[in-house]
Parts: C-alpha cells; structure tokens; sequence
C-alpha cells in the first residue's frame, strides 16, 4: 500500500471521529466523572488506571464506536514514578544559550495517538503534552508557576536536569508557532469537565476546550503533533520519552521487552480492554501517559522495493446502513450518557 493511500485509511478514520464528535465529547467528559482525588498526580494517576474510569471507560464506552472499517481502537494508561526534570532556555541575540532561572517537570501526562498497520508498526504518531493543574489560577497567567509558563510559552528548547529520559545535561530544541500550540498544553482537572487551555498561559489569549471537546480534536487529527520519526524535535523528544517508558515497565517485569513494539504487544489483543494498563503505584512526582492506538488490518504489512510495484487503487470502504444489535445498544447507552451529562450542566 502506497503511503498515499495509507494517508487516506487515515483520513478516513478522521471523517467517522467528525462525524459521532458530539458523541466522543459526551464521553470524554463522562470518563473523569468517577475520579475524586484532590491534587494533580493521583487525580491523573486515577484517570490512566481506575476500574470503571478515565481510560478504561473509553474503551468500554468509545472504543467500539470508533472500531469500523477494518479498525480496532483501544486506549491504554501508564503511570510511572518519577517525571522529566528540565531547564528551559532562550537564546541571545547573538545566539548564545540563556537558561531560565529555575527548573520543572516536562509534563505531567503525555497523550500519544498511534496509527499501526496490520504487523503493528506505526504509521501515523502524534503527540501533545500537558502541564497539569488542579483549576486555573486567577492572576495574570492561567498557571503561577513562572519556569512551567516560560518552558511552555517562551522556551526556544531545554536541558535535562535529571536522567530519567536521557543524559543529564542534554539538549533538545521545542518546536515553534503553531505546532507549539499543538504540542505543549495546560490541563484543569477543577471543576468538571476538565478543561484543557492551548499557549500562551496569559488569560484571555489561549485557547480553553472541555475535554470532551480536545479528545474529538486529538482524535481527528486537529491537535497533537506529528512525531511520526526521530528526524524532527519534536519527534525526537516524544520516541525517546516513549523509549525510556518502554524500558523502564521492562526492567520493572511489566512487560516482555524492553521496546516501544513490546509495549504494544503487552496489550494486544487491542479488542480485548482486559489489559489496559501500567501502574506503577501512589508517588508524589509521577509520569503519565495516555495511549490512543489504532490498529488497521486493512494496511498490511510494509513490502520491500515498494516503489517497483504497481499502484494499487484506493480501497472503497462500504459502511453497512443497519446498524447491528451491539450498535444499537450502544448507540442507546450513549444517548442516555448524553442525557445524563446535559441534566447535570
């Protein structure tokens, strides 16, 4: 399959998100509905591995209406102790390196959609981070810490200020404009629904979603940045935190690899939400991350010397018009959700 084509199976997942988004946002919101913590850390903790919760209430709510067409959608949660230690910096006018005064955690969850073909390997990866807070402040700024502001609005890149991803000392460069805003975000847990805000953190000038409404946005593709190889920074930033994660659960006896592929085969069979997630347990300072893996059988394993073979035509994909009994179901669980969620507005 030509990558032209493969770009289409994506896009075409992308229409069925357009297409239930009022649905996926009412499901969205309901997932935090459940989760009581009250500081940041166990509240996104809860949302990546409580029974009946956050993830596993997307899958058991959201993963079936978006798994069509040769697709099997499944989300999955880790939460590891110990988070990235950064110090971000901007750059002179002669171009020499400023860092900021102070240091703070990368990000407090990481949100990463993987597109697989039929053997797994990735197609289409994006990502988008978040510094998380409980509510928003009532200053100037949506976030009082001044080095997490910086690192998010004005930082041209950082330094790692502890191992936990990479060497100390090393350097990666942030991505700029609107990519930035793609990438890095703030998340309010308080009140509900959770709210996610895009950059600046200077109020009134970012852009605030009900998470609901973000899920929908990084579903199609509208928010999240590509990261689909090493060869740009941001790439690198996101396949070497996803590495590290990988190698981390596997020294933790977690999972059968040391690799991001084990990782994804730790919770393969993805129509299976048995296994749903990695928790390494309560902590003060923990790393999250949120899995959105789509798994397409219709793109099949990659073929050597692509380029000599004939073009294929786009596959047309014919969507029953009768819904079965499943989906009917579900189409009724979720209209009650729905309900339910505007009664409480």
């Amino acid at each position: 399959m030509t990558q032209t084509q493969i770009t289409q199976r994506i896009a075409q997942f992308e229409r069925v998100v357009k297409a239930n988004a009022k649905k996926i946002s009412v499901i969205g919101n309901a997932a935090w509905a459940p989760i009581k913590e009250t500081t940041e850390t166990p509240t996104i903790r809860a949302f990546l591995t409580k029974k009946a919760a956050g993830v596993d209430y997307l899958n058991r709510n959201l993963a079936t209406l978006l798994s069509r067409n040769g697709r099997v959608v499944k989300f999955a949660g880790l939460f590891l102790h110990g988070t990235p230690m950064v110090r971000g910096w901007t750059k002179s006018e002669a171009g020499k390196k400023k860092p900021i005064s102070g240091d703070c955690e990368l990000a407090d969850l990481m949100t990463v959609f993987l597109y697989l073909d039929r053997s797994k390997t990735i197609k289409r990866m994006r990502c988008v981070m978040f510094q998380a807070k409980m509510q928003q402040s009532k200053g100037a700024h949506v976030v009082d810490d001044p080095e997490q502001r910086k690192l998010y609005d004005e930082c041209e890149g950082f330094d790692y200020i502890n191992a936990t991803v990479s060497t100390k000392g090393d350097s990666r460069t942030l991505p700029k404009g609107a990519s930035r805003k793609k990438a890095l975000q703030f998340m309010f847990v308080e009140p509900r629904p959770v709210e996610t805000r895009t950059i600046p953190s200077d109020k009134g000038k970012g852009e605030t979603l009900g998470y609901g409404d973000h899920l929908v946005n990084f579903l199609n593709g509208e928010t999240g940045l590509k990261s689909d190889t090493k060869k740009t920074a941001w790439g690198k930033i996101v396949w070497e935190l996803m590495e590290k994660m990988a190698s981390r659960v596997y020294s933790d006896n977690k999972i059968k690899g040391p690799g991001i592929q084990d990782v994804l085969n730790h919770f393969n069979s993805f129509e299976n939400h048995d296994t749903w997630c990695i928790n390494e347990g309560q902590t003060g300072d923990g790393f999250g991350v949120q899995l959105v893996i789509v798994w397409d059988g219709d793109i099949p394993e990659a073929q050597t010397q692509v380029q000599t073979l004939p073009k294929i035509p786009v596959k047309k994909i014919k969507v029953s018009v009768t819904p079965s009994k499943e989906e009917e179901e579900l189409e009724i669980e979720i209209e009650k959700q729905m309900q339910a969620f505007e009664r409480s507005l």
